[in-house]
């Protein structure tokens, strides 16, 4: 059983993840919500607890925003993330 507080919105939305000096992480923001997303990516390197940047890309409404978050689970194809600052609109825009 889930227990969020918030409930999800499904997003298409291309990101970058950017964390330290390695090279930017590409995927696809397949949900988000006040809390965090999940990113679908090929690349699940990144250790839990990992902070990250997140920009996102080719959407108007949505390129060049960036929210900072920590990795909080990785599975094969998909990495879940919870934002370590408020997104700004981010979860409403979606």
């Amino acid at each position: 059983m889930e227990h969020r507080h918030n409930c999800r919105h499904t997003t298409k939305h291309p990101v970058s993840l950017i964390y330290q000096d390695h090279q930017p992480i590409e995927g696809i923001c397949r949900d988000i919500s006040r809390e965090g997303l999940q990113i679908e990516t090929d690349d699940t390197t990144l250790p839990n607890n990992a902070a990250v940047r997140v920009v996102f890309k080719g959407d108007e409404t949505m390129v060049g925003k960036e929210i900072r978050a920590i990795v909080i689970h990785r599975r094969e194809g998909c990495i879940g993330m919870m934002f370590t600052t408020q997104p700004e609109n981010v979860a409403r825009q979606s």
